[in-house]
């Protein structure tokens, strides 16, 4: 008999890190060729290990499946379970015809998408890095995408190359040796052989048109009378196929097989040259439906009939030409006739040693069958049998009705999250289906990618509200009782949970087989495997024990070569005993085995050995037919009942010790392949296995100790040992030293860690603080934080004896542990490591308090405050953190903490927490640390100064606040890069003389801070005096700073502005006809400049009224008199004339000057409008006149103007000297200015009467003196 397999379904049950994408390839087809397409579903599945020098070795898995224009792509990492990359491709309008991937040893890996218009030969390099594993880069398929897809040297469009004929069937294969792909594409009436080869810039494609038989006269004829007979497609390709040379030592040999509707196949070279063409006539009759498939050295077809079908399995004799070395003829050769079974087929795949079929049979149920095929040297005579695949039941038949009038929702809560069954996208499918009026809740990404166990919450609380709802709607019809009330709950869960077998019955759905070792060079457990509609499964060899158990045929037919071949080859007696025990398992209704489990469960409780087995061993089958037939061929029953109980449990502990430490991914038996849930499942399948062996063991000894007369040896026997030690293998002893529950929790299969303690939870004591530990680690990585600290507590009486709790505790578990409230300490900060790695920092409070309140030592103490603090940051509880820096007994610590509170504050913006925090004896500390942040961070951002002067002024500390703002001020104008930094330097001194300006007058005044500075560096070295700043300082700093800004307004050259001498700013001004604030800048630095101010004013003033005169319109001079309102002229009467209204200003700013100036002011006024020749107002005449009546007269002598000197003169004598009144023995008289006068008028050909009445005037002051 050969080896049996067993079906390993990947669900992929565990935290699934999806990642899935989606691209849309436009590839040249159109919308009619999806309705006219006729293609297939296609499937399959690709193996291959990859490695680098910078990253470490992984096994890799892709399947894939097609729906007309698009393709589902998964990637799997079989090293980590949790981790699996989702890939949709559509190719519009163009159906895919064939998927191909090949990968060989230091390659990148190949991958060939066949479409009705297109190839894409897409070459991917191993992606990722050592430091990156499992990460979204670390994808293969998610390299894909439409630029890569669509570029010239991975796609070529080949529709344009076959003519007409519309693609039908396609193949691949790819030759590694070369780095080539030959494709093969057939039409109505053509075949074309393409071969693909990567060049540096595009895909180098050649093609070939496939042609038996050369073109000649007698084909021609041939060809039209098919035409006129309408046979034009009796040379259509039905089906076609390269076989798997390619792969091995000899690519040169291999073949592409093609079947034509006339029921030719014919052999063909890589080249395109044809070798052989045979008839199907020679191998059946009556061709129905036929289908082709290739290994390396094997041709299969698959025949269909109107009332059987068979496969015909040949084999291609190769001639080899010596002297040129290639093929030269070939031969297929039959080699047998397999007859199939009477179902429908739904795919088959070929190897050398089996032929793989998937099937449907008439209650929908799928089977998968194999067939044993002989070695091609090999003489043995195989028959024709065809041998079973142990699949997966996901029909859900074996539901059995749960009993009414109980609370049924812990059951199918168990059903459903915790046995393994579904998926949780089956979950998530079903909830989101299951109540449409919370659609807007469950369609949330919350929903769709929760884990399992926060995927629970939300089926009780849509399960709750779906009870709610019917409830309340009932209760209109009146009150409802409690066990109404229960048996609509009982109907809710029964209803979901039939929706979650509905659903994972079609997420079942078999697209395809695929096979591993076609691909691989090595020995491997897993040789083939089935692509399903939502996930993949693999077949595993079986062991000697599942073999007995699953096929109970002739004992002298089993061979076996696994891990029991040597012992069980030895005792053929406990091989039929196996047997006999898996004849009671099929013989056994579900209800029996449920009676019969409970029965098992109950007397484990009791300890009641003679508890009676009625509800079981009333099977008559049992009993009277299969136990005599049984009895009868046993010799030594105690025998074969105690060797197989050595089988089922470890014989030695520290041999599977050893094997577990060895390698991370072995399995019970050792198989290499086996990964993550690979092994889960088929850990799971063995223990199952071996529950149902003892169970039905357990059975079997209590039908024979009532029913059977046998020998008091036998019977002794049985009750006295064999029977107790059967007992208590069934209660699953600890003796793995919890190295499964470790490798559960370091794969992160929380499902089944959940179930694993749930199970060991009410009966076992071993490990319990490890099973909590483990437990708490689950639901911290599935979110659940509450529930992972309520467990936590119950594992600390594990640490000082318990192996993984010491491991945890210590990398070296036989390491001897310190002192109890040291270890205690350890454990609670390995145990907050592990909860700030999962980001769950709302736990770590509750373990900081918990260790604070379990060390006495100050120095933990401190340490775990300053972690409750970082947690209370992590959390955004500001307030909270302060109280707890506040509470850290070490200085040191408290200073850092603050300052981190202080920076984090800033940076998250959350000014007000700053603001309202009680700094009790750390308002200095809190302070400085602001000052020292503001002083170090860039002044383009001035947030610590802007909230250090409002927390000084908000405590009335304003001189301090001064300080800050004169700091930034000082700050701004020395690192001054741009205009807003000036403007900044202006309101920082606003601010400065705010604070000062309420303070007392003998206070108001700071020191100058130092501001070091590289190019201050010099002067400070040198000039260490201390600066005081006061109001004054500050106003002259602030009409400077005012100045400075009004002329950057339209200069770029602000910095070098901001360098002048105020006498130097004040002429950039005067230029600019800024003279508002030059006169401030000349009143507060330069006095001397005043007058020059008032002569630039006076100028414009006169060029004013020149424009009105030239114009004789306003409007002119309006646009030419922009620099009244630059001058801020509110205060100043505005008239219709603009000149008027300049002239008012000259007269408003003369009015606000001060006494000492106004002279000065005047008569530089008076000399700037003589000098343009203008006119002197009246009101200047007269305070001139008034005030400085000499220097006035001068002013018109100096300027030429002797008529206006000389009216002034006589009107000077008239109305001073010698007016009624005023004359005076004392009076000084202007001699010196009448002198000049009379000189000016001598000299003067037109003015001798002006001369004599001076004279005469000088004669009256000579007689007067």
């Amino acid at each position: 008999m050969c080896a049996m397999y067993r079906e390993v379904p990947l669900f992929q049950q565990s935290v699934v890190s999806n990642k899935s994408k989606s691209i849309t390839v436009s590839s040249g087809g159109y919308h009619a060729m999806l309705l006219d397409s006729k293609t297939s579903e296609v499937s399959g599945g690709f193996r291959f290990n990859d490695y680098s020098d910078t990253r470490p070795f992984s096994h890799r898995f892709i399947y894939w499946r097609t729906c007309q224009e698009t393709i589902y792509l998964t990637e799997i990492c079989l090293n980590k379970n949790d981790v699996n990359y989702e890939m949709k491709i559509k190719f519009e309008g163009s159906p895919i015809l064939s998927v191909e991937c090949y990968k060989s040893s230091k390659q990148p890996l190949i991958m060939v998408f066949v479409t009705t218009t297109s190839f894409h030969h897409v070459s991917l390099e191993i992606p990722g890095s050592a430091d990156q594993l499992h990460a979204e880069q670390d994808s293969y398929v998610h390299q894909l995408n439409e630029k890569l897809m669509t570029d010239k040297l991975h796609c070529y469009a080949f529709i344009n190359d076959i003519g007409q004929a519309y693609p039908l069937t396609a193949c691949v294969a790819h030759f590694p040796d070369n780095f080539c792909s030959k494709i093969a594409i057939a039409g109505a009436n053509s075949v074309h052989l393409f071969t693909l080869k990567p060049e540096k810039l595009k895909l180098d494609v050649t093609f070939v048109e496939l042609d038996y038989n050369p073109l000649t006269f007698s084909k021609l004829i041939h060809t039209l009378t098919d035409t006129w007979r309408k046979k034009s497609h009796t040379s259509q390709v039905v089906t076609m196929a390269f076989d798997t040379r390619m792969l091995a030592d000899s690519p040169q040999y291999s073949f592409l097989y093609t079947l034509h509707r006339d029921g030719a196949l014919r052999a063909w070279l890589p080249c395109g040259r044809c070798l052989t063409t045979d008839y199907l006539s020679q191998y059946t009759q009556g061709i129905h439906t036929c289908i082709l498939r290739c290994s390396r050295t094997l041709l299969a077809l698959y025949f269909s009939f109107q009332t059987f079908s068979e496969f015909v399995i040949l084999r291609p004799e190769v001639a080899i030409d010596s002297s040129a070395g290639t093929v030269s003829s070939v031969v297929l050769k039959k080699i047998c006739t397999v007859l199939a079974p009477n179902y429908d087929l739904i795919d088959f795949k070929l190897c050398d040693q089996r032929l793989w079929s998937l099937w449907c049979n008439a209650e929908g149920e799928t089977q998968t069958l194999f067939y044993k095929l002989a070695a091609r040297d090999s003489a043995d005579t195989v028959k024709s049998i065809w041998s079973p695949v142990i699949l997966e039941n996901t029909s859900g038949k074996d539901h059995s009705p749960l009993e009414a009038g109980m609370d049924l929702k812990d059951v199918y809560c168990n059903l459903i999250f915790q046995s393994g069954l579904f998926p949780d996208k089956v979950i998530t499918k079903t909830l989101m289906m299951f109540n449409r009026n919370l659609a807007s809740i469950s369609a949330s990404s919350t929903v769709t990618k929760s884990s399992m166990v926060r995927l629970k919450r939300y089926v009780l609380t849509c399960m709750e509200s779906q009870l709610q709802q019917e409830c309340a709607s009932l209760r209109q019809n009146g009150l409802l009782d409690e066990e109404q009330i229960q048996e609509m709950s009982n109907r809710l869960w029964e209803k979901f949970y039939l929706y979650c077998i509905q659903y994972r019955y079609e997420s079942s759905r078999p697209i395809g087989l695929f096979i591993l070792h076609e691909h691989c060079n090595e020995a491997t457990h897993f040789v083939a495997g089935v692509v399903h509609k939502k996930y993949v499964s693999f077949f595993r060899v079986c062991d000697d024990i599942e073999d007995a158990f699953y096929a109970p045929i002739s004992q002298d037919l089993f061979v076996s070569d696994e891990i029991f071949q040597d012992t069980m080859k030895n005792n053929r007696e406990t091989m039929q005993l196996i047997t006999f025990l898996g004849q009671i398992e099929r013989t056994l209704t579900d209800e029996q085995k449920h009676e019969l489990d409970s029965l098992i469960h109950q007397q484990q409780e009791s300890k009641d050995n003679n508890l009676s087995f009625a509800g079981a061993v009333q099977n008559q089958l049992i009993v009277h037919n299969l136990l005599p037939a049984f009895l009868q061929g046993i010799s030594d029953l105690p025998g074969a009942v105690k060797y197989l109980l050595q089988c089922v449990k470890p014989v030695n502990k520290n041999d599977h010790l050893s094997a577990w430490h060895e390698d991370a991914v072995s399995t019970a038996y050792g198989y290499y392949e086996l990964t993550c849930e690979l092994i889960l499942t088929t850990a799971k399948q063995t223990i199952q296995l071996r529950y149902m062996l003892l169970r039905n063991l357990l059975l079997l000894l209590h039908v024979i100790q009532r029913h059977c007369n046998l020998h008091y040896d036998v019977i002794d026997a049985i009750q006295s040992t064999i029977r107790p030690d059967t007992e208590i293998m069934l209660r699953c002893p600890s003796s793995d030293d919890f190295l499964f529950a470790e490798w559960l929790s370091k794969n992160d299969l929380h499902v089944h860690i959940d179930e694993y303690v749930r199970l060991l939870s009410n009966w076992c004591e071993w490990n319990s603080c490890s099973r909590n530990f483990i437990k708490a680690r689950s639901c911290l990585a599935l979110g659940d934080t509450f529930k992972a600290l309520d467990l936590l507590p119950l594992s600390l009486k594990g640490i000082y004896t318990e192996r993984i709790l010491k491991k945890f505790l210590r990398q070296d578990e036989t390491k001897q542990l310190s002192s109890p409230y040291a270890t205690l300490t350890d454990f609670y900060l390995k145990l907050i490591r592990l909860f700030e790695s999962h980001g769950a920092h709302d736990g770590v409070l509750k373990l900081v308090h918990s260790g604070i309140d379990s060390t006495i030592q100050p120095k933990h103490q401190t340490m775990f405050q300053s972690i409750e603090f970082n947690c209370h940051i992590e959390l955004g509880h500001y307030e909270e953190a302060y109280n707890t820096l506040t509470k850290n007994c070490e200085p040191a610590r408290k200073k850092d903490c603050l300052r981190q509170l202080v920076c984090l504050l800033f940076s998250v913006r959350r000014l007000d927490i700053l603001l309202e925090l009680p700094y009790y004896g750390l308002e200095q500390e809190f302070t400085n640390i602001i000052g020292m942040n503001a002083r170090s961070a860039d002044i383009a951002d001035c947030l610590q100064y802007n909230f250090l002067y409002s927390y000084h002024v908000n405590k009335m500390n304003l001189r301090k606040a001064a300080f800050v703002a004169y700091e930034e001020g000082m700050r701004n104008f020395l690192e001054c890069s741009s205009l807003n930094h000036l403007n900044r330097h202006y309101g920082c001194i606003l601010k400065c003389l705010n604070s000062l300006g309420v303070i007392k007058e003998s206070y108001a005044w700071i020191v100058q801070p130092i501001i070091e500075i590289a190019e201050l560096k010099k002067k400070s070295a040198t000039e260490e005096t201390v600066k005081i700043i006061d109001i004054k300082h500050l106003d002259e700093q602030l009409i400077t700073t005012h100045c400075a800004l009004q002329l950057s307004m339209n200069n770029d050259g602000f910095k070098l502005i901001t360098s002048l001498e105020p006498t130097n700013l004040i002429s950039l001004m005067l230029k600019c006809k800024l003279y508002n604030s030059a006169l401030k800048l000349a009143r507060s630095h330069v006095r001397s400049m005043i007058p020059t101010v008032y002569e630039n004013l006076t100028n414009s003033c006169i060029t004013a009224s020149a424009f009105l005169n030239s114009l004789g319109t306003n409007t002119a001079s309006n646009n030419s008199l922009a620099w009244l309102n630059d001058n801020c002229v509110s205060d100043v009467t505005v008239v219709s004339d603009s000149a008027s209204t300049a002239w008012n200003y000259l007269r408003y700013l003369i009015s606000q000057e001060e006494l000492d100036v106004a002279a000065d002011i005047h008569l530089a006024i008076v000399n700037r409008i003589l000098s343009r020749c203008a006119y002197v107002p009246t009101w200047l005449k007269y305070w001139c006149f008034e005030n400085i009546p000499v220097q006035f007269i001068r002013a018109y002598l100096c300027h030429g103007q002797l008529e206006e000197a000389y009216e002034h003169t006589i009107e000077l004598f008239r109305s001073r000297f010698f007016s009624s009144g005023r004359f005076r023995q004392h009076t000084i008289f202007p001699v010196t200015m009448c002198d000049y006068l009379l000189y000016e008028l001598e000299h003067s050909s037109n003015h001798e009467k002006e001369k004599d009445h001076i004279e005469q005037y000088l004669r009256i002051i000579e007689v007067a003196l």
